[in-house]
């Protein structure tokens, strides 16, 4: 919730936008009778949070935090559905996933499966399948948390935005999130240290 409130700060002073969508997955395991089920359950979900720059850190965090807690409300729900009401509505559903943030939790311990040999085999292709919502996203954001600390791997749209800027944006990420920790009642507008300045508006859009 702290680094996604952090990135919602970013994206308030990039594009000025104060209602701010953002996509994310979640493990969709709430039922008993999945926990030993293997296969994929996860399921996208929108996390809309409005903050201004009036708002301290602290603050927009607690709005942030609500608005994950509703999105775990009804994370069950698929998006296909969703997005097909959308669309009905005569809103596009791309529009709420135009930026998609994960956070992988590493395994607490080794993953020990009787009479079996495991290994990761990192990304794999989706050649044939259907399109899926972190497809269809202009900014995607990954990180994962190491005994070292958090890292993480930023993929956008070429050709919608440069390279130049995002790794801007990222080092902006980086020194609002350090503010925070020392300064987390200071507003927004002046925690960040920079002027909004929209990018083309190709995320806010």
């Amino acid at each position: 919730m702290c680094l996604l409130t952090g990135l919602k700060g970013m994206l308030l002073a990039r594009t000025g936008r104060t209602d701010i969508a953002v996509a994310t997955s979640m493990a969709n395991r709430a039922q008993p009778d999945t926990d030993r089920i293997i296969g994929p359950f996860e399921n996208t979900v929108i996390v809309r949070t409005t903050i201004t720059p009036e708002l301290s850190f602290a603050q927009a965090l607690m709005r942030v935090r609500q608005s994950v807690l509703d999105a775990h409300a009804r994370h069950e729900l698929p998006f296909n559905i969703l997005a097909d009401h959308l669309e009905q509505e005569g809103i596009d559903p791309a529009s709420l996933l135009q930026v998609y943030f994960t956070l992988q939790n590493p395994l607490r311990q080794p993953l020990d499966l009787p009479d079996l040999a495991t290994a990761s085999i990192g990304n794999i292709a989706r050649e044939g399948q259907p399109v899926l919502p972190i497809d269809q996203t202009r900014l995607s954001l990954m990180l994962k948390e190491r005994p070292t600390g958090i890292t993480g791997s930023c993929n956008y749209k070429r050709e919608l935005l440069e390279g130049r800027v995002v790794g801007e944006w990222m080092e902006d990420l980086v020194a609002l999130l350090t503010a925070a920790i020392a300064q987390p009642n200071t507003p927004l507008g002046r925690l960040y240290g920079f002027t909004a300045k929209p990018v083309n508006d190709q995320v806010a859009s």
